[in-house]
Formats: structure tokens, C-alpha cells, sequence
């Protein structure tokens, strides 16, 4: 990183999203991965890998509940963040800069793009030390027959289970 350009990995999938708090990013490339939760757990499964690490959704549930709340709740966001509108460049969108209030230990500052019509466009999640994950919308549209049961998860036979769940 030292006078070096910061590259990262590109990664394509879906993300769907029920209310209140359940959440699934299903990944296609650069190799299929899942996350899922259900409110309680959060489940990353790897495929190619047969493995399948467990945590409890406190430890990632607020950064998730971001893009969930960004769709089905965007009021609830001014209750958990400080949030300004940055001066763009580009007239036709919009950019705000939204920090954790209070304070949260992983996460400095969240950036929406959004275009003027306020179509979810890019959203940073940026931590302390400056590391982004990016996330780029497109094709939004509302799924048909989505329900709980699409949240959860069984861990299928022959995959090793990685407990990371904080005691």
C-alpha cells in the first residue's frame, strides 16, 4: 500500500433481503460463496472449499443490517448515523457519508451513491485503517415468493463447520 494503487477482488452475485434483518449474498465469481442469516446466526458457506464457518450475527449483524435497512427501512439509518451529503462532481447522483453514532469498532464510515431518483448505486463500508468493500447495484428488482425459509440454512453432508461464534 505504500505509494502502491490499492487492488482488491471483484466478486459478482445476488443479495436478497426480507425484512427485518434476514439477509443472503449469494456469489458467483470469482468462485460461488454464500452468506446467510437469519437474524440469529450468520453462515458463510464455501463450496469449493466444504466448509461452512458460523458466527453469531451480533459480530457482522450491524454491517449487514445496512443494506437490508437501506431497502426496506432508510429511516431507521438516521437513528445509528451521522449523516452528510458530500459535494459530487457528477450532478446526476447523489453521495452521502453516514458515521456510526456511537462509534462502532470495525466500521469508520459507510458511503452511499445513489443516483438522483435515489436508485441505490455503490455502497463503502470502510474500516479504521481505510480498507473499503465496495458493493455495485444494478438490476434492482423485487423478488417473487421470498419468505424466512429462504433464510435459512443446513449445513449439507460432508461440509466441515468452523464455529466462530463469540462465547
Amino acid at each position: 500500500m505504500l505509494g502502491n494503487k490499492v487492488k482488491g477482488d471483484l466478486a459478482s452475485g445476488k443479495i436478497y433481503v426480507l425484512r427485518p434483518d434476514l439477509l443472503k449474498v449469494e456469489q458467483k465469481s470469482p468462485r460461488e460463496e454464500a452468506l446467510v442469516t437469519d437474524g440469529n446466526l450468520l453462515w458463510w458457506i464455501i463450496p469449493e472449499e466444504k466448509k461452512v464457518y458460523q458466527y453469531s450475527s451480533e459480530q457482522f449483524g450491524q454491517e449487514l443490517r445496512i443494506i437490508a435497512d437501506l431497502w426496506e427501512a432508510p429511516s431507521r439509518l438516521k437513528n445509528r448515523f451521522n449523516i452528510t451529503l458530500v459535494e459530487e462532481k457528477d450532478p446526476s447522483r447523489l453521495l452521502l457519508e453516514m458515521i456510526p453514532s456511537p462509534p462502532w469498532e470495525n466500521i469508520d464510515r459507510i458511503k452511499v451513491q445513489v443516483s438522483r431518483e435515489f436508485d441505490l448505486q455503490v455502497l463503502d463500508i470502510i474500516n479504521p485503517i481505510g480498507t473499503t468493500t465496495r458493493f455495485y447495484f444494478d438490476k434492482i428488482v423485487p423478488a417473487k415468493r421470498l419468505t424466512k425459509e429462504s433464510f435459512k440454512f443446513t449445513v449439507p453432508d460432508g461440509f466441515t463447520v468452523i464455529h466462530e461464534v463469540n462465547q
